[in-house]
C-alpha cells in the first residue's frame, strides 16, 4: 500500500502528555523515514474519542508504548495498552526514563518486557532511538511504506542502526505479557518502579539486551504471574574475514585516530579492552562491537567514551563465538556515521558448565534445587525453570548466581504438572539467550491439603486456629479466609506457615456473620492461586455458646484408719449372694425346723443374759460379766 494510504497505520502511539516535548520529535522523525505513525492528537475535532482510537488500534501494525514515571501512572495510557492488547496487537515498549524494578515487586505487578523488542531512549540521540524503533517493527514484518527519505539536515548521530546478528524472529502479539482486564492495576503498580541508575548505552535494534523478569517477595495479595515472552536463541555468528576499511572522508580525523585491544582473541563473556587516541574529546564518540563482515551501521554493543581523548574503555562482553569487529565512531558533531579506526579479533567458545537437580521428580508447589559449576561467572550468570519444548526466552522462573564458578540454587517451585527442564544461561545483562546446559525433570500433581479448624462457629473477629499438614514447606505457603463467592473470592486475612509441612496457624474470624472458607496455597512468590485445600466455617452474630465440660467425679473422703480395721457390716449384696447351709440330717424321726436367717447368719451373742438360759452349752454363765451377775444373783453372788 502506498504511503500517502488514508487508511495505513504501520504503528499507533501511546504517551503521556507530560512527555510530549520527548515525544513527538522522535515521531516526525519515524514520520520522514516513511512510516506511517498515528496518536490521538490526530484526531480531529468532534469526532468520537473511543471510536476512532479502536479503529485506528484496529487498523495500526503495532503499538508503541513510550514508558516513563508520567505513563505508566496515566489511565489513559493504561486504556489504550489495554485496547491494543485486546485486539493482540504487538506492544513495544519506549524507556524514556532509566527504569530499575525493585527485587521485592511481586511477580504479578512486573510489567514484562520483551529486551529484544524494548527500545531504550533515555539520552540516546534522536536518529539513533528512531533506527531502533524500526528495528523493533521490522522483527513483527512492520517496515516504512516507502524508502527513506534523504537524510535531513540535523546532525547524524552515532549509530547502528539495522538489525544485528541476531536475526531470529519473534512470536507477534507477545511483547507486553499481561492481559486487557488487568492492565490497570498492572501500570498503576508499575508506577512504583524505582528511577534508581542511568541506562547504559543500549545496542543497535535487533542486538541483545537484558531482559530477565524481575524476581518477587511477598505479595501483599497473590496473584499469577504471566511467563515471559518468548525470545527464540540465535544461530553463532559464522566466522567471518574482516571487511576492508574504506578510505574516510576526514583523512585528519580518520589517521589521529586510533584504537587498540588488549587481546586479539576472547573467550564468550570476555569483555574486550579498548585504548583509544586522537579522540576530540565528545561526550558522544563510541566504540562498537560488531561482526567482521557486516555494515558499519550495524553493532552487537557500544559504550560511549564519556568525552575522553585518549584512554582505555571495558567493552561489553562478546557472548557467541565469532569473528568481530572493535570500532571506533565520533559524536554527531564530528559525523557520527564513519568509522574512525576498528580492529578484528576473535571469539572462542566457554567449555560448557555441568548442572545437576536434587530430584528428577518433584510434587507441585516442591522447590528445585540445582547445583551448577564451570560458570563463566558474572554476578548474572542464571539457572531458569522452563517447560520443556519452551524456546530459549520463555521460562516460568529464575534465579542469579551472584557471581563464581559454581553454586546451589533453591529455584521456584513449579506450580503446574508436567515435563519441565532447569536451564543454565551466561550473564543475563548481555541479553544472550544461549542455553549452555540443561537437566529435564518432571512433576506430579500434589495431593490435597489438610485444614483442620479447632471449631467450626466462631464469634466475629474471633482468633481461627487451624492445623494444616501437606504443605510442600516453602517459606511462604500460605492459609487464608475468603467468603464463599468464587474462588478469586478477596481474602480477608491470611497467614504464610514460614516453611513447615505442617503445624498450625491462627487466623482471625470476619466481622460480618456468614459463611467462610479456609483455603491453603503453595508459595506466594509464585503467584500461584490454585486453592490447594479447604474446609468452612461459620462465623455466628454472637458468640456460640461454650459446650459444657463434664463434671469430674468426686474424690473419696479419706477414711478413719482406726474404722478401717474393723470388720465391716455385711452388705446386703453379700447376704443375697451368701450360699445357704447344708441341711441336717433328721435324728429318730424328728423334724427339725429349719433355722432362721438371722440365726444362720449372726454369731450367737454370750453377752447377753437371756443366750445363756437358751444355749447354756453355748454360752455359758459368765459372773464377771456384770449383765450375767445381775441377771443371777443367786449363782452369782455378790464380792464380799
Amino acid at each position: 500500500m502506498s504511503q500517502t494510504a488514508p487508511d495505513r497505520v504501520d504503528a499507533a502511539v501511546s504517551y503521556s502528555r507530560a512527555d510530549q516535548d520527548r515525544v513527538e520529535p522522535l515521531l516526525e522523525g519515524l514520520k520522514a523515514r516513511g512510516l506511517a505513525i498515528w496518536f490521538d492528537k490526530d484526531i480531529p475535532g468532534g469526532a468520537l474519542w473511543e471510536e476512532i482510537i479502536a479503529r485506528k488500534y484496529r487498523m495500526s501494525g503495532a503499538l508503541l508504548f513510550f514508558v516513563s514515571r508520567d505513563s505508566l501512572a496515566s489511565q489513559r495510557c493504561s486504556e489504550e495498552v489495554s485496547t491494543a492488547r485486546t485486539l493482540g496487537k504487538p506492544i513495544i515498549p519506549i524507556l524514556l526514563d532509566p527504569l530499575k524494578l525493585p527485587d521485592d515487586l511481586p511477580d504479578r505487578f512486573v510489567l514484562t518486557l520483551q529486551a529484544r523488542n524494548t527500545v531504550e531512549a533515555h539520552n540516546r540521540p534522536a536518529p539513533l532511538v528512531e533506527e531502533a524503533i524500526i528495528g523493533a517493527l521490522a522483527g513483527f514484518g512492520i517496515a516504512p511504506g516507502a524508502p527513506p527519505p534523504a537524510p535531513q539536515p540535523r546532525a547524524a548521530a552515532p549509530g547502528p542502526g539495522a538489525p544485528a546478528p541476531r536475526q531470529d524472529k519473534r512470536r507477534s502479539g507477545a511483547i507486553i505479557a499481561f492481559g486487557g482486564a488487568a492492565l490497570a492495576t498492572v501500570l498503576v503498580a508499575a508506577a512504583y518502579f524505582l528511577f534508581m541508575r542511568p541506562a547504559p548505552p543500549a545496542a543497535t535494534a535487533g542486538a541483545p539486551a537484558a531482559a530477565s523478569p524481575v524476581a518477587s517477595a511477598s505479595p501483599a495479595k497473590p496473584a499469577p504471574t504471566p511467563a515471559p515472552a518468548a525470545d527464540p536463541a540465535p544461530p553463532r555468528p559464522t566466522p567471518a574475514a574482516p571487511a576492508a576499511t574504506p578510505a574516510p572522508t576526514d583523512v585528519a580525523a580518520a589517521t589521529a585516530v586510533t584504537l587498540t585491544l588488549d587481546k586479539t582473541a576472547y573467550v564468550e563473556g570476555d569483555e574486550p579492552v579498548a585504548t583509544v587516541a586522537g579522540l576530540p574529546g565528545n561526550a558522544e564518540d563510541w566504540v562498537a562491537i560488531a561482526l567482521a563482515g557486516t555494515p558499519d551501521n550495524q553493532s552487537v554493543s557500544y559504550v560511549y567514551t564519556g568525552g575522553i581523548k585518549a584512554g582505555t574503555l571495558t567493552l561489553k562482553p562478546v557472548m557467541l563465538a565469532g569473528r568481530y569487529e572493535a570500532r571506533v565512531f565520533l559524536g554527531k558533531a564530528a559525523g557520527g556515521d564513519k568509522v574512525q579506526a576498528r580492529v578484528a579479533f576473535d571469539v572462542t567458545p566457554f567449555p560448557p558448565p555441568t548442572l545437576a537437580l536434587d530430584q528428577e521428580t518433584y510434587l507441585e508447589g516442591e522447590a528445585v534445587t540445582a547445583t551448577v559449576s564451570g560458570m563463566l561467572g558474572a554476578k548474572e550468570d542464571w539457572v531458569a525453570i522452563a517447560e520443556e519444548d519452551a524456546e530459549p526466552g520463555v521460562f516460568v522462573s529464575y534465579k542469579y548466581t551472584g557471581g563464581g564458578a559454581g553454586k546451589t540454587l533453591r529455584l521456584k517451585p513449579v506450580m503446574q504438572p508436567g515435563r519441565y527442564e532447569a536451564r543454565v544461561f551466561f550473564n543475563d545483562a548481555s541479553g544472550d539467550r544461549t542455553i549452555r546446559a540443561r537437566a529435564a525433570f518432571e512433576v506430579l500433581p500434589a495431593p490435597p491439603v489438610i485444614l483442620t479448624p479447632q471449631a467450626g462457629l466462631y464469634a466475629p473477629g474471633e482468633a481461627i486456629e487451624v492445623a494444616f499438614s501437606g504443605m510442600p514447606g516453602n517459606d511462604n505457603d500460605w492459609v487464608a479466609i475468603a467468603g464463599l463467592a468464587a474462588d478469586d473470592a478477596p481474602f480477608l486475612d491470611y497467614v504464610y506457615t514460614g516453611g513447615q509441612r505442617s503445624g498450625s496457624v491462627t487466623l482471625t474470624a470476619p466481622e460480618i456473620p456468614g459463611v467462610y472458607e479456609l483455603r491453603a496455597f503453595f508459595d506466594d512468590t509464585t503467584g500461584d492461586k490454585t486453592i490447594r485445600g479447604s474446609v468452612t466455617v461459620e462465623v455466628l452474630a454472637e458468640a456460640p455458646e461454650p459446650v459444657p465440660e463434664p463434671e469430674p467425679e468426686p474424690e473419696p473422703e479419706p477414711q478413719d484408719p482406726a474404722e478401717s480395721v474393723a470388720d465391716p457390716e455385711p452388705s446386703p449384696e453379700a447376704v443375697d449372694e451368701a450360699p445357704p447351709p447344708e441341711a441336717a440330717e433328721p435324728q429318730d424321726g424328728a423334724a427339725i425346723e429349719p433355722e432362721s436367717a438371722e440365726e444362720i447368719l449372726s454369731p450367737l451373742d454370750c453377752a447377753l443374759p437371756e443366750n445363756v438360759v437358751a444355749e447354756p452349752d453355748q454360752c455359758p454363765l459368765d459372773c464377771a460379766n456384770p449383765a450375767h451377775a445381775a441377771a443371777f444373783p443367786e449363782d452369782c453372788p455378790a464380792p464380799p
